[in-house]
């Protein structure tokens, strides 16, 4: 589902346009000193949505596109039809046209309840690496986790959706948001009316897929004390990112060798194939999203 966004317009029609338009209350910087007004960069929200006025040459609009078409937070997933009439509403509100302005930050994810016998946060803590990176980490006030991996086209999240929403449900957030130039060419989105289309849609999806396909995971409730030596030994290298971190980073080879049999017997001691978990999720998600 589409939720959060950042678009770029230049088309001088649409700066005018935004620029003048009744509905945006425009705030600007002044002085307590001088009283002199800085407006050549001018600040405005309109129903949520955040307008950044850099001169007369470039706007920036961002918000939270599921916030804005229901007011509501996106606890619950957002399909695909009510995502591309949210986009046309916004491109009729502000009057502007979506094919000349360009995508500079998109969030794509799923809301996935998980099965009951595995928690929001053992499924998290089990995340240890994607590609050999090393995630970052947060908690919630409420014991919620957060997991993100941090690249150069795009980041990954994995987070307690019910911690964040305090309620008492069983929902892992996972997240890709894009944020290059770059990253959205690849994907064949050149413009923010792409996302009208099916096939852009699809292309995203794609991508949470290609995401786990590259995550290794662990397993937290193994019982080490009964595994065999050799097993021992290969959790105690690879049960932690750092050991994965390291191993991409000196032998990528090495790397590329260890991470199936890794897989496979992880999948053996605890029972669970945690890829195939969250494809088959992903998949059952996703479907309903049409």
């Amino acid at each position: 589902m589409i939720d959060g966004f950042k678009f770029k317009f230049t088309e001088h029609s649409d700066v005018r346009t935004l620029f003048r338009h009744p509905l945006i209350d425009k705030k600007a910087f002044v002085s307590v000193d001088t009283g002199l007004v800085y407006d050549q960069y001018l600040n405005a929200k309109y129903k949520g949505i955040r307008f950044q006025y850099n001169d007369d040459k470039e706007i920036f609009v961002r918000g939270n596109l599921y916030k804005y078409y229901t007011g509501l937070k996106n606890f619950n997933n957002f399909k695909v039809s009510d995502a591309i009439e949210a986009l046309k509403q916004l491109e009729c509100d502000l009057g502007v046209d979506f094919s000349k302005a360009e995508v500079m930050r998109l969030e794509w994810g799923l809301n996935i309840d998980l099965p009951s016998d595995i928690s929001v946060n053992r499924f998290i803590e089990n995340v240890l690496t994607y590609k050999g990176r090393i995630p970052d980490y947060k908690q919630y006030p409420g014991g919620g986790l957060m997991r993100t991996f941090d690249l150069t086209e795009f980041f990954i999240k994995f987070y307690d959706k019910s911690a964040q929403a305090k309620n008492l449900s069983n929902v892992l957030r996972m997240e890709l948001v894009g944020r290059r130039k770059t990253f959205f060419k690849r994907i064949d989105i050149k413009s923010v009316s792409d996302l009208y289309k099916t096939s852009s849609v699809l292309r995203l999806q794609e991508e949470l897929m290609k995401i786990n396909s590259h995550i290794i995971f662990y397993d937290n409730e193994i019982e080490t004390g009964t595994l065999l030596r050799k097993d021992m030994q290969l959790i105690a290298d690879f049960n932690r990112p750092l050991g994965w971190h390291n191993l991409m980073k000196f032998n990528p080879e090495l790397y590329r060798k260890k991470k199936p049999q890794f897989r496979k017997r992880i999948t053996e001691i605890s029972g669970i194939n945690w890829n195939e978990c969250l494809k088959e999720m992903i998949t059952i998600h996703s479907s309903q999203l049409f």
